[in-house]
């Protein structure tokens, strides 16, 4: 493969900011990697604060936008968080050659490497629980997993920030959930 143009890097990431996700999902509102980059910075910059350094404000906007630009969106069922999960394996390989060949390579921190992950899973929870509560009853399978497995992140036993999400969690949560008292009682 030879060493792509600046102009090529700077097409190919455009390009991945348009990738659609959650395409294997019946959805009301469509989600794309630009917008989830977005959202990602944003929750960043008002729930970890002073965490969100340079260094982790440019894995968030370029996590999704150069391997996904190339091959898509892998539906998150095909990559969940399982320790022996070859395809996940895959995509992880994959994301950082091509982060090599586009040059967008962030060394992170442990802290900053977490706190990435963190985010990369929070922006979809709120994403899942605005279809749900938009009337996507597909999706509250999706939200009520999502929602579960962010509770396992060491984040979320920090007081400031449990806090934080907790609140916006009560407010997009509907009280008709079953699932909601057991979620608040974690």
């Amino acid at each position: 493969m030879t060493e792509p143009t600046k102009a090529e890097r700077i097409v190919t990431l455009r390009e991945g900011g348009f990738v659609k996700r959650w395409h294997a999902d019946r959805i009301i509102q469509e989600d794309l990697v630009g917008q989830h980059s977005h959202q990602m910075l944003v929750l960043g910059y008002t729930i970890l604060e002073d965490r969100m350094t340079p260094a982790l404000a440019k894995a968030v906007t370029f996590h999704d936008a150069g391997h996904e630009g190339l091959v898509g969106d892998w539906p998150w069922g095909a990559k969940k968080p399982l320790s022996n999960n070859r395809a996940r394996d895959l995509e992880h390989e994959l994301a950082e050659m091509v982060r090599e060949k586009l040059r967008i390579v962030v060394e992170l921190t442990d802290q900053e490497a977490s706190d990435l992950a963190f985010l990369d899973l929070l922006e979809p929870t709120f994403y899942a629980l605005d279809e749900v509560k938009m009337g996507n009853r597909f999706m509250e399978v999706k939200a009520e997993n999502c929602v579960r497995v962010l509770m396992t992140f060491p984040q979320m036993q920090e007081t400031g920030i449990r806090a934080d999400v907790l609140d916006v969690l009560s407010t997009t949560i509907s009280d008709s959930h079953p699932w909601k008292k057991e979620l608040f009682a974690i």
